[in-house]
């Protein structure tokens, strides 16, 4: 779910990029140099009837556009505040993914420590039962106090 989401915000990310760079570029002045070179012919009518002419060209210009109205501007602050959301957004979403990927690691960790501790007890408990079985057996204790030491064991809480 998380990665999903991580996805779709990254995706808005770049959404939100790309419409501040088309409304900055739309915002912008230009200026273009250019030249055309051309042949031409025809007739063209003339004091004595239709004459025929032929030519070659050159046109040479100079385009200069300048943002007369300046109300893209709001558009592209828009667009650029749209993109510092989205990366705040996608900050945000990166940071808790990361605090919940720490807090597992520290909860597994707790319950790994927790289980070895666990494992160490069992096994003394299973090594003094033993201890206490062959007490019983050699007749240095009875049943009845063997009994009561087991019982001691299983009443405490192992996990």
């Amino acid at each position: 779910k998380n990665s999903k989401e991580l996805l779709a915000q990254e995706n808005q990310v770049q959404a939100s990029k790309q419409l501040a760079l088309a409304e900055n570029y739309k915002n912008r002045s230009s200026l273009r140099v250019g030249s055309t070179f051309g042949y031409r012919e025809g007739r063209q009518a003339g004091s004595s009837g239709l004459l025929d002419y032929d030519e070659n060209y050159t046109l040479f210009f100079l385009k200069w556009g300048l943002p007369i109205n300046n109300s893209n501007r709001a558009r592209v602050n828009q667009a650029l505040a749209e993109e510092s959301l989205a990366q705040a957004k996608l900050l945000e979403q990166k940071k808790n993914i990361q605090l919940t990927y720490l807090k597992a690691f520290k909860e597994r960790e707790a319950l790994r420590v927790h289980l070895l501790a666990s494992q160490k007890k069992s096994a003394l408990y299973a090594r003094r039962l033993q201890s206490a079985l062959t007490l019983l057996q050699s007749g240095k204790i009875d049943y009845d106090e063997y009994i009561a030491y087991a019982s001691s064991f299983f009443d405490e809480e192992i996990f």
